[in-house]
């Protein structure tokens, strides 16, 4: 079906804002249903370029997936959004998720259980009665208002590959993993055949049904391609495919790469069926190369011929004298000779020879016994035992976390040596370490037991489980947990630097461009844990750490809690002692215990600050203190520029003092910043009121990040400091 978009009428333009408001409520859009038609919406997961929602359709009673179409600037509807429909529409096959229809949305309007507002919109629940608030906009533009919200309605499915690949209870039989690669094979077959490539295969966009149907999804990187062999007419970008996912033409600079990316992406998640966690994970590009002539042996002319006639063959280092060792390294998890033959013949480094998806469908894996079986009874298993994050989309966080945890370890320490003490963490002693087989330095956490308990801490508990959960670029990466004697030791990446040694040594200078890129990344790691319903709370400088590389990572999640979007009163009942004194939120010095997000943000305003000036914004030594220097800066408190405030318990207790309503941080920090950008970001999220206090959601979109100089790759700032040994670890500048 096309779709026509009318122009407004040439009325328009000389309006009333009201006259134009009314024009726009009572615009008709023809072909495209109202979102109205669905309630009960849920946010379930973040596509490429929108948000997903599980919805009910109140005629029909089925369940589908809403996905929110973002128009994050002024430009109109998304190129990239245009594409994925214009794909999905050319699209019917069992194993690719299937486009039912398109609906809209427009301005302020009552959707079902759903109310749309300009910047937010306020989801109803109707099972538990409860408003949860999500940022769509960025920008502040009064153009918003009129703008419609478009949403892809697509078939629901319950589950996601991810989700069965992280949960240790779930076990997979030969037959269903042989299953599960068959009907991926099977859709990328009819991808390929016409002419389309995914360009973002992985396991969280593997999508399985309740009935055990699997299904590609997510196609807001498919592009068609051409299979001419005239030089460069597939002309497309190389920034696609999830780092650990990428074929190594593209990290080349290949941009006429065809659907041998999708297949290495295809061997990539075959592997991480059997060894449950991904085959290659890397923190940059090169790294990743690394990783890959490690497992696949040296990228010379020897084993791909035309590897020289790519852009970035001669400029990029690459490893020399490797085997190629994969089926080798893989034996011991894949102890089946026909699977470990297929998965080398997909993750061939020559594109050319690499399999196709007809030739991996009547590879010889696929039809000796056992034969792949039908996957219903796995999950309905599933179903009754370990829901995934899909299903779980309107459960409470707090009652996933307060049942009982059991969590795998090894015993013994004896994999690692040269351990040395280099900091403490929340609850225990970090220690650096290299593991003698591979060679690899680690950081190892050493969380004590109770000895009279003989238990671990409930803080313990909950930082091992979340640590579990997270999985990001800019968040530190549990490898694996050992017992040693009666303590535990949690085995994380190790980072080389701390941002506290960085402001702390007057000899590092920061560029604007590096700083935007801190802050970024910051951002990014932040809008991960807020989406998965985690709070920090304890966001400093000490507690964020940057790789020799230049990949800044949130660390130390020992006061890491999950918390609920439920405004029902004391929903979330924790301890307001969370924090460190200088980047603590002003609610939680006047006693509110039913914080979410904004006391991180409010942790960032103040890093964010302290970037420029080198030391901490305020240095109070007293609750009473710390108060004092935020109304200084920030303006009274009171219920003019905070309406709630007199609900918290403190607020007629401790003494507010009364500084008048000026914001004073742009007249002492302007000798230092004199950015106008930073400092409207800085006002927003240094906010008194946490509920207009800026989301790391809003703030990534903030015109701060788009105006120039641009953030650029940290390797250089590295490169300068990563020989320095008093920028390494841990100093504690903390009252």
């Amino acid at each position: 079906m096309n779709f026509s978009f009318r122009k407004p009428t040439p009325s328009s333009n000389w309006l009333a804002l009201a006259k134009k408001l009314e024009y726009v409520q009572q615009y008709n859009f023809p072909y495209i249903d109202d979102v109205s038609k669905f309630s009960e919406m849920f946010i379930i997961g973040e596509g490429t370029f929108g948000r997903v929602f599980k919805a009910r359709n109140k005629h029909t009673e089925k369940f589908v997936a809403l996905k929110l179409i973002m128009v994050l600037n002024e430009e109109g509807f998304p190129i990239t959004a245009i594409r994925e429909i214009k794909i999905l529409q050319r699209l019917d096959h069992v194993n690719i998720v299937h486009l039912i229809e398109i609906c809209k949305s427009r301005g302020e309007q009552v959707v079902g259980f759903t109310i749309f507002v300009f910047r937010n919109t306020y989801m109803l629940n109707a099972v538990h009665k409860e408003k949860v608030k999500i940022p769509l906009y960025s920008a502040a533009s009064p153009e918003n208002y009129f703008k419609a919200n478009f949403f892809l309605v697509m078939e629901f499915c319950e589950h996601d590959l991810a989700a069965f690949l992280l949960n240790k209870n779930v076990t997979l039989k030969l037959e269903e993993l042989k299953m599960m690669l068959k009907m991926m094979l099977n859709g990328l077959f009819y991808l390929h055949s016409n002419k389309i490539l995914h360009r973002d295969l992985k396991p969280a966009n593997i999508l399985l049904t309740k009935t055990g149907i699997l299904k590609l999804a997510d196609f807001g990187l498919a592009r068609p391609f051409s299979t001419s062999t005239a030089a460069k007419r597939n002309c497309m970008t190389g920034k696609v495919v999830t780092l650990w996912y990428r074929a190594p033409e593209i990290h080349l600079g290949d941009r006429d790469y065809g659907p041998p990316i999708d297949m290495w992406s295809v061997g990539c998640i075959m592997a991480e069926l059997w060894t449950r966690r991904p085959l290659m994970i890397a923190e940059s590009e090169q790294m990743h190369l690394q990783m890959i002539s490690g497992l696949c042996g040296s990228i010379n002319t020897e084993v791909w011929p035309d590897v020289n006639k790519l852009p970035l063959f001669k400029v990029v280092k690459l490893p020399q004298h490797c085997d190629r060792k994969i089926c080798k390294l893989l034996r011991h998890r894949i102890n089946n000779d026909k699977a470990l033959d297929l998965l080398d013949k997909l993750l061939i480094l020559d594109p050319k020879k690499r399999i196709d998806a007809n030739n991996a469908l009547d590879h010889d894996f696929l039809w000796t016994n056992p034969l792949p079986c039908d996957l219903s009874p796995l999950m309905s298993q599933y179903d009754r035992t370990t829901p995934s994050p899909r299903s779980l989309a309107n459960q409470d966080p707090n009652q996933k976390y307060g049942q009982e945890y059991n969590f795998p370890f090894v015993e013994g320490i004896n994999t690692y040596r040269d351990i040395v003490k280099i900091g403490e963490g929340t609850f225990g002693e970090v220690f650096k370490a290299r593991n003698k087989y591979t060679q690899q330095i680690v950081a190892m956490k050493m969380i004590r037991v109770n000895r009279a308990t003989k238990d671990l801490s409930i803080m313990a508990i909950r930082e091992i489980a979340i640590l579990q959960r997270v999985h990001h670029e800019n968040m530190i990466r549990l490898i694996e947990i050992c017992k040693y004697h009666a303590d535990f030791f949690l085995i994380m990446d190790f980072c080389d630097h701390d941002l506290a040694a960085f402001l702390s040594n007057k000899n590092v200078t920061f560029k604007l461009e590096e700083i935007k890129t801190m802050l970024k990344m910051l951002l990014n790691g932040l809008f991960y844990l807020h989406f998965n319903k985690v709070l920090h709370r304890d966001l400093k400088p000490a507690n964020i750490l940057l790789t020799r590389t230049g990949i800044l990572k949130l660390a130390d999640f020992g006061l890491a809690r999950p918390f609920s979007t439920s405004t029902a009163a004391k929903r979330n009942c924790m301890s307001s002692r969370v924090a460190t004194l200088w980047y603590r939120a002003p609610e939680l010095l006047l006693g509110d215990r039913n914080y979410g997000p904004p006391i991180d943000m409010w942790s960032v305003g103040c890093i964010m600050a302290e970037f420029w000036i080198r030391h901490p914004l305020m240095p109070g030594t007293s609750e009473q203190g710390q108060l004092n220097m935020i109304t200084r800066l920030c303006g009274s408190i009171n219920r003019i520029v905070w309406p709630d405030v007199t609900r918290l318990p403190l607020f007629n207790v401790v003494k507010l003092p009364q500084c008048g309503y000026d914001w004073k941080v742009y007249a002492d920090l302007w000798y230092c910043v004199n950015n106008n950008e930073a400092f409207h970001l800085l006002f927003q999220l240094l906010c008194l009121d946490p509920s207009k206090r800026i989301s790391a959601y809003t703030a990534l979109y903030h015109c701060f990040f788009r105006t120039n100089p641009l953030p650029c790759d940290l390797g250089a700032m590295m490169s300068r400091y990563n020989d320095r040994p008093n920028l390494t670890f841990f100093v504690n500048r903390s009252p």
